[in-house]
């Protein structure tokens, strides 16, 4: 029986990721969460996460006793301050726990035999590419905390190469789609809930910059098949056809619901973030996701039309990360370094 250690484990996308496990294989799972997001049930369509796993750490990565490992087989490691909004406001924490914890969570898997680790990275460390497609040859240019610590424990990762652990590196697109945690600080599930609920998608910036997208199944899958491979990679993780263009990422929404308008907030800019990337590689290898953008928007859709017809469940802070995290910190549940008080 395969042991694995999810961090994250209770988040958007490690939630969907256990039951996945378990549901296609006899596996035995160990969940390592601080639970930020997952003590108050409000943000869930459902509270099942304590079901899911075998055993559950409930502790801050950055403080865990890690000698459990020794009985892991594989490592998927998505604990992370987990966008650019949380990592411009939480930098020290951002650091502390996606670069140094990572990075002693790596060492440990070294010391205590783990045999395949798979790192949850992203798309976003290309940064601004000029149109140009982007390979897992190509420069990087990340442009926040959370992109650059990314790159840096990549960096690290590619440092340590061991025979003794496969190590897979993800760049994932830019997650979307349906969970049973879910968020709506993400372009693609922000956008339909707004023009689903209040027939109107608004964007921040012109929505002239290219984001390639990626439904958190398709990301499970990637990531149990990172799990069993058998030599170290980095890949770049999506559809080549779910590249797109922000607004017409909006109008391709706008067109699936009647009467949805969308508007530009005054004052918009271009968002200097803007990347096209070329997914051939991890095809090459094996894996392809399953999800165009058309099959995710039709998914919410028909989540919604047969859940909370007024909006009121989905269209409050509980969903976005950032918001959750400064009411903990205005409730002093947590302190400036996300440390729980």
């Amino acid at each position: 029986m395969k042991k694995y250690l999810i961090t994250g484990n209770t988040g958007y996308i490690g939630i969907e990721l256990c039951k996945k496990i378990k549901n296609n294989s006899k596996s035995f799972i160990v969940g390592l969460d601080n639970n930020y997001f997952s003590k108050n049930d409000k943000n869930h369509l459902s509270s099942k996460e304590g079901n899911i796993v075998d055993i559950q750490y409930n502790c801050d990565i950055r403080k865990c006793d890690l000698s459990f490992l020794k009985n892991i087989d594989c490592i998927i490691h998505l604990s992370a301050v987990s966008n650019d909004p949380i990592g411009n406001f939480f930098q020290k924490p951002t650091k502390e726990i996606n670069l140094t914890s990572s990075k002693n969570l790596f060492n440990n898997a070294l010391k205590y035999g783990v045999k395949n680790f798979v790192f949850a990275s992203s798309c976003s460390i290309y940064g601004s590419s000029n149109l140009n497609i982007k390979t897992e040859h190509d420069s990087l240019d990340p442009l926040t905390d959370y992109a650059r610590s990314k790159i840096k424990f990549e960096n690290f990762l590619n440092k340590k190469k061991s025979r003794k652990l496969n190590t897979t590196i993800l760049r994932f697109s830019t997650a979307c789609g349906l969970s049973e945690n879910l968020r709506m600080d993400l372009v693609l599930n922000d956008f339909i809930t707004n023009a689903f609920f209040n027939k109107k998608i608004i964007l921040n910036s012109l929505g002239n910059s290219f984001r390639p997208l990626i439904d958190v199944e398709d990301m499970c899958d990637s990531m149990i098949w990172a799990g069993n491979r058998k030599k170290s990679d980095t890949f770049n993780v999506g559809r080549n056809d779910n590249n797109i263009l922000i607004i017409d990422l909006a109008k391709k929404i706008a067109k699936k619901v009647a009467n949805c308008k969308i508007e530009i907030k005054a004052n918009s800019k271009t968002d200097k973030r803007s990347y096209k990337v070329s997914f051939d590689k991890i095809k090459k290898a094996g894996f392809y996701p399953k999800k165009k953008i058309d099959k995710i928007v039709d998914e919410f859709l028909e989540f919604y039309s047969s859940h909370d017809s007024s909006g009121k469940f989905y269209l409050n802070d509980n969903f976005f990360r950032l918001k959750v995290l400064k009411k903990l910190l205005t409730k002093k549940k947590i302190n400036k370094n996300l440390e729980w008080i």
